[in-house]
Formats: C-alpha cells, structure tokens, sequence
C-alpha cells in the first residue's frame, strides 16, 4: 500500500490519513473517565503527536499476532499501533483525516513508542 507523506516525526513519515482506512490494533476500549480525558484534550488541544501506523495486510499481520489483537478485515490496511485511545477519541470526535507517523513494520512502531516514554514524547499533551 503506498501513503503519500508530507514530513517526518522522530524519523518516520507522517502523512494525513483518512479515519476509515486506520483500523486500532487490539479490540481495547479505554475506561469511560480515561477516553473522557483523552477526548477533552484533543477537543482542546488538537492532535499534538500523530498516531503511530503500520500498512498492514491480513497476511503481514498473522505474522506478528498477539492476544488481544483484532483481526483485521480482508483487504490491505493502516493498522494504529500506538495511539489507540486516541484513535477512539478521535472518532467520538467525529474527526475525518488525522496525523500518522508510518513505520514499516509493528517492531518498529513499538520501538518508537517504547523510546518517546523512556524519554518523553515531544509534546505531553495528547
């Protein structure tokens, strides 16, 4: 699948995405006060750091499966590997397009995730 980026965010292309094509990566619904706070703060703030996606097929994401994680449709994919509270806010929020930071694989994603907490993301808001 080819994504048409604009700029980079901690060395990953970001490009602008279309809601329906992203698909959250595990079935998880935050707590009610949890989406509440994330929503209140994108509604306030706006998207500050882009999800984290990964263009994924089902047969790319059989590969790397863990529990948990929901099956995807048929077809090609942009899975949201970080940012999946987000991605339900965003929705509640009624957002249509949103800022994607594309990593080529779902190790590479989580890598970047687990790097941005050690040492905080560039921005603490959502």
């Amino acid at each position: 699948m080819s994504i048409s980026t604009r700029n980079e965010w901690h060395g990953l292309p970001v490009a602008l995405l279309s809601m329906d094509t992203l698909w959250p990566l595990t079935g998880y619904s935050p707590a009610p006060s949890l989406r509440e706070k994330v929503r209140n703060s994108i509604a306030v703030h706006g998207m500050v750091n882009p999800l984290i996606v990964v263009p994924a097929s089902v047969d790319h994401m059989a590969a790397e499966r863990r529990p948990g994680w929901r099956a995807l449709p048929e077809g090609p994919r942009i899975v949201v590997v970080v940012g999946n509270n987000r991605y339900w806010a965003l929705k509640e929020l009624d957002y249509r397009t949103v800022r994607c930071a594309v990593a080529q694989t779902i190790s590479e994603a989580r890598e970047l995730a687990d790097i941005s907490r050690a040492t905080g993301w560039p921005d603490k808001k959502t």
